[in-house]
């Protein structure tokens, strides 16, 4: 049974008719700057606060970084991590070189991995996949992406981000229908200001009225800001 879980964001949980559905299966994509991060982080917030233990695994900060950046958006993760409740693994490991091979090597690691311990865990988070996935053997990123449904079938929230373009259309079109929620995050200008662009693409069966279009900002003051905007095109 899918329970709506806020992020405690009042504004964001709003425009998103409540928060985002446990378990589902959640990808976000972006280009750098555009507050992919941010976001999950603000997600991953929300699913402590509600007692929902995570795991994040990490690939372009240290564990460190990763927390100290919620820190600046007004998101006290590091109590979560003290606690227990949340975990950080890092493979941004000082002297790897992201390859066909190690990268090949490392999702098979993440499938066992998630399949041994996803029970240990009411959220898993990787952000982002772009490393591991790039110069693999499509047909395996796309087998990757499919199996991690299994997590979901067992009530885990799976969230994924990964950069722009880094799919060829067919496949991203693919992994699109596998995913319950699926983001596409941009960085766009009003009146000559740079603010950023949540577009809704699927919201699977919940929370039908979501909006499908947010822009918004990040205010070290308060993390992420809604900005009352519309736009045609995001």
């Amino acid at each position: 049974m899918h329970r709506c879980v806020p992020t405690h964001n009042e504004v964001l949980d709003l425009r998103l008719g409540g928060g985002f559905p446990h378990p589902s299966y959640i990808v976000v994509e972006g280009d750098n700057g555009s507050g992919k991060t941010a976001l999950i982080q603000q997600i991953i917030y929300g699913a402590l606060s509600e007692n929902l233990s995570s795991l994040v695994i990490i690939t372009e900060r240290t564990t460190r970084e990763f927390l100290s950046d919620a820190a600046e958006i007004r998101l006290d993760l590091s109590r979560y991590f003290i606690k227990g409740s949340l975990r950080v693994y890092t493979a941004n490991l000082r002297g790897l070189r992201w390859g066909r091979l190690t990268n090949s090597k490392i999702l098979d690691i993440l499938s066992s991995f998630f399949e041994e311990r996803s029970t240990d865990y009411d959220l898993i988070a990787v952000d982002s996949l772009t490393h591991l996935i790039h110069g693999v053997w499509l047909g395996k990123v796309l087998n990757f992406f499919k199996n991690l449904r299994l997590l979901v079938r067992r009530g885990n929230t799976l969230i994924l981000t990964l950069h722009p373009r880094v799919l060829p259309e067919d496949m991203r079109a693919k992994v699109v229908g596998v995913s319950d929620v699926y983001i596409s995050l941009s960085n766009i200008d009003f009146g000559g200001k740079n603010y950023k662009a949540l577009n809704l693409i699927k919201m699977k069966g919940f929370n039908a009225g979501a909006d499908s279009s947010i822009i918004f900002d990040i205010d070290p003051a308060i993390g992420i800001k809604i900005v009352p905007l519309k736009a045609t095109k995001v």
